[in-house]
């Protein structure tokens, strides 16, 4: 089984599982399966790398590899909560006395985008242990539709 833990940064499995329960990671779940769709065909190939017959445990891993060889299940989003991200930090700078936005956007970058990026491929990777059987359905029923076509 291929297994993900981000590398840079400490943030315990328990505390994404806590906000799993919570609810908090329901649009990740979407963006998840929006991923197995758009990537139906690639990550039954990757699959078919392993064996000439996946099942379950090699179609779940296909999509972890293929999900942190993208470094991204929703690249739209994912940019725009990291320009959320920087602005923050430019108000939070601005508020001590920093008024060099491009600074601060390079210091944010340097400081806290790989792991922040980790740390968003980290849930992905949680959301996908407890929506398995569902992104396999959806992973069957998009090749069945694209074969169909």
């Amino acid at each position: 089984m291929v297994e993900y833990y981000p590398q840079t940064i400490y943030y315990p499995k328990d505390e994404v599982e806590k906000k799993w329960r919570n609810g908090d990671l329901a649009l990740v779940e979407s963006r998840l399966l929006d991923f197995i769709r758009r990537h139906a065909m690639t990550i039954v190939e990757v699959a078919k790398d392993d064996t000439a017959e996946p099942e379950s445990d090699e179609y779940l891993d296909a999509i972890r590899i293929l999900l942190l060889s993208k470094g991204t299940i929703h690249p739209p989003s994912e940019m725009a909560d990291i320009i959320c991200e920087i602005n923050k930090e430019i108000w939070y700078q601005g508020e001590q006395g920093e008024r060099d936005s491009q600074k601060i956007l390079e210091l944010w970058e340097n400081k806290y985008a790989f792991q922040w990026r980790e740390a968003r491929l980290f849930e992905a990777t949680v959301v996908l242990e407890h929506v398995a059987p569902n992104a396999i359905k959806v992973l069957m029923d998009t090749v069945a539709s694209i074969q169909q076509e």
